[in-house]
């Protein structure tokens, strides 16, 4: 008797199981032709659509780990009590990313045409990121406090950023 929920596998069952996994072998050992026609990396216009979306959504995405307010949020906020203009630049600095990633969305959509150039959006954004971490630390903030505090929203701002200001592909 067949225990419940067990397969009879007839013989053609078998050899083609076998075959399966003979060709899945053979898939997964092949050396990879360097001389492909069609390249495998990703070109300029993909990796700016892919990357130039994380920074519009990091700006929707939670900042810190312990609340779900995110750099919008904190732009509406009221800030009562702030006097002088660095809680506003911290502030109103969030609108660099979605900002910039529209622009460049735009300019990739747009058969790669860029107004300035692709460089400059995608050097503003790792120069806001840099100074709104340089910022608090230099009015005292500890470092090590700030970095275990971020949230999703904002490791994906500093990604996108850091790949856009690095990464440029010829094409």
């Amino acid at each position: 008797m067949v225990p419940r929920g067990a397969r009879c596998e007839t013989a053609a069952n078998a050899a083609g199981n076998k075959k399966a996994f003979f060709n899945l072998l053979v898939f997964i050992t092949r050396k990879p032709d360097l001389h492909s026609p069609k390249p495998t990396t990703m070109n300029k216009k993909i990796l700016t659509i892919i990357l130039s979306l994380a920074l519009i959504a990091g700006f929707f995405l939670p900042l810190t780990n312990g609340s779900s307010a995110s750099a919008f949020d904190f732009i509406k906020a009221p800030k009562p009590g702030l006097s002088g203009i660095g809680p506003i630049v911290m502030a109103y600095m969030w609108i660099v990313f979605p900002v910039c990633g529209l622009i460049l969305l735009i300019g990739a959509l747009n058969n790669n045409t860029w107004v300035p150039a692709r460089a400059l959006w995608a050097i503003i954004p790792i120069l806001a990121v840099i100074y709104m971490l340089v910022r608090p630390i230099m009015d005292g903030a500890d470092a090590m406090t700030m970095i275990k505090g971020f949230g999703i929203g904002y490791w994906i701002t500093v990604g996108a950023s850091v790949l856009l200001a690095v990464w440029h592909p010829k094409k």
